[in-house]
């Protein structure tokens, strides 16, 4: 099952993917989006932001909270695509976490929508006590974000399919050949649909990309 991280965010192309994602840190993307047409209007290219006066920028990043912080960061990946990669975003995961600002969870979020690049999630079921075992946090590489949509929809589970009798399976959830640390909730409801399809033994189909979250309330 491939789990799809697609924001709410208004963008064209890469570069502003890249950027209202920096911004939408501590802040909401209706924000982020309210803020940043001014933005590219005036800095469409990295090369017109990295030689931009901070100052101006600052102003028009005010509405989004950290402005100063987030100027820094802005310019700075600007700067660096400019600089190391011929003013455009590239497409591995190595290079876009070592451009100024820019972390893992925002890394996958630019590779999912400006390269379609998703993950494999496998869940497998046997014999057991109920449990879902996270084995990206039993191995240290899941964030607590990602944790707790595991704990919230292992509770969701066990609400909707255990109210008489405890449930008889152990479940594990694993995002393939992910080396690096995994966080947020934007793949659980991926994480469910490959639990259900494991549990029932019906397959799900390939060719579709799943994003959000569920919630115990779903």
């Amino acid at each position: 099952m491939y789990p799809y991280a697609h924001p709410e965010l208004d963008f064209e192309n890469s570069f502003q993917l890249i950027v209202a994602t920096v911004l939408s840190a501590q802040t909401t993307d209706l924000r982020v989006n309210q803020t940043t047409p001014a933005l590219f209007a005036k800095y469409p290219t990295p090369e017109d932001l990295a030689a931009a006066d901070p100052q101006e920028v600052e102003e028009i990043l005010r509405p989004c909270g950290f402005f100063r912080a987030k100027t820094k960061s802005v310019m700075g990946l600007s700067k660096a695509l400019v600089e190391n990669h011929g003013g455009e975003v590239p497409g591995r995961l190595e290079d876009l976490v070592k451009l100024p600002g820019v972390g893992r969870k925002t890394a996958f979020v630019v590779l999912g929508n400006a390269f379609g690049r998703p993950s494999r999630i496998t869940a497998r079921i046997r014999m057991g006590g109920g449990q879902v075992l996270d084995i990206e946090r039993e191995t240290r590489l899941g964030g607590p974000i990602h944790t707790k949509g595991v704990l919230i929809l292992s509770g969701f589970l066990h609400g909707r399919y255990a109210h008489d009798l405890p449930a008889a399976i152990q479940a594990t959830l694993v995002f393939e050949q992910s080396y690096g640390g995994v966080d947020g909730d934007s793949a659980s409801t991926a994480e469910a649909l490959a639990l259900l399809s494991a549990i029932a033994g019906v397959p799900l189909r390939q060719d579709l990309a799943v994003t959000g979250a569920i919630y115990d309330s779903s």
